[in-house]
């Protein structure tokens, strides 16, 4: 069986080489190769699940006796930078229709105090249901 055009992200594991060719020592080449052009470890690991699901669907086709594949996934040390408000910020935010009589205007002033004081997530503070508040906690934080 020939392994052809196994392409990810227009890298190239394996191309014309025999599928009982291929070893362990091959994907970990490949890893380095997608790692030194900087691939997040997300998109390494998913090429190297694909190319393990492959070798499976050989091994189960009888193809191959065993998976040659046992290669763990790679660390994912990807980190996210955060943009933070600074402190003039939240001043800002915090002012904003502080005194409004609408509701919706004293409505926002609520979230945005949420957010700030609680670190919540908008999809969380979306889906808080009113079983989810205890008003005796709210008490004692406030009081």
């Amino acid at each position: 069986m020939q392994l052809s055009n196994i392409k990810y992200h227009n890298i190239i594991f394996a191309n014309d080489k025999d599928i009982e060719k291929i070893v362990n020592r091959d994907v970990k080449l490949y890893i380095k190769q997608m790692q030194t052009e900087n691939f997040k470890s997300k998109t390494i690991n998913l090429a190297l699940t694909s190319i393990k699901s492959m070798f499976n669907y050989a091994v189960e086709e009888e193809y191959l006796g065993l998976n040659p594949i046992h290669q763990k996934k790679v660390k994912q040390n990807d980190l996210k930078e955060i943009d933070i408000f600074t402190d003039e910020e939240l001043v800002k935010l915090c002012k904003y229709n502080k005194n409004s009589k609408l509701y919706t205007k004293f409505r926002d002033y609520c979230i945005i105090l949420t957010f700030i004081d609680s670190g919540i997530r908008a999809n969380e503070l979306i889906n808080i249901k009113l079983q989810d508040v205890s008003l005796e906690e709210v008490k004692k934080t406030v009081a």
